[in-house]
């Protein structure tokens, strides 16, 4: 359905959706089932500002199909549960800058929520986007029983193309609905998101010795 189709085509919405906004609910929750008694969440952020609305795009048309079907067909993991979300710079003050679906066991309702993202295709201009956002959604915001109930970690993958902003406490109040005591630096919420994620940040074309590669690095 969204097979040779725009950006704008595919991604309709024209600001935030209110389901999406992570400031509408207390958790993103990935339950055992029946069907699914040994979950396992998966999540992935896609930068959506300027320079990568494109990579958004891709991802709705092709690569959401290749990823889950890799992840069922190789079973790397059991029972997965993929939750999807974009990324923007809330230094910029964006609407959006965070948005994040629910999680799902199947692609058809999970396409269906991603094609609802706001692609704001801002940012720019301050040396870096707001992935760090990512890593307190998933400390702050989820609640998983493969965590919970097993002790295991789920695996958080966030791409993009910048280097990486700090978060301060009026944005985590404004952006997640979260009311912290005092500013975090990016290092801080990756440690914190990494006490239950395996955590992974993909560099869209990194080059050696670029300033977005030497930070990552």
């Amino acid at each position: 359905a969204t097979a040779g189709k725009s950006i704008s085509q595919n991604f309709g919405a024209t600001t935030l959706n209110r389901s999406l906004d992570p400031k509408g609910f207390d958790f993103r929750e990935s339950c055992d089932s029946p069907s699914n008694p040994n979950s396992t969440p998966i999540m992935i952020f896609v930068d959506q500002t300027g320079s990568m609305g494109q990579l958004a795009n891709d991802i709705i048309q092709t690569g959401l199909g290749i990823i889950m079907g890799e992840v069922y067909n190789r079973k790397p993991i059991p029972d997965p549960h993929m939750l999807c979300g974009a990324i923007g710079d809330a230094r910029n003050r964006e609407v959006a800058p965070i948005q994040l679906t629910q999680f799902e066991a199947e692609v058809l309702p999970l396409g269906t929520q991603i094609q609802q993202l706001f692609i704001e295709a801002n940012g720019g201009g301050n040396g870096g986007e707001s992935y760090a956002l990512a890593w307190a959604a998933a400390h702050f915001k989820t609640k998983c029983d493969s965590q919970i109930k097993r002790n295991k970690k789920g695996y958080l993958f966030t791409i993009g193309d910048e280097c990486c902003h700090s978060v301060t406490k009026e944005e985590m109040s404004h952006y997640l609905g979260v009311t912290v005591e005092r500013d975090y630096t990016a290092k801080e919420l990756l440690a914190l998101a990494s006490e239950n994620w395996e955590v992974y940040h993909l560099i869209v074309k990194p080059i050696p010795g670029d300033p977005v590669t030497k930070q990552w690095d």
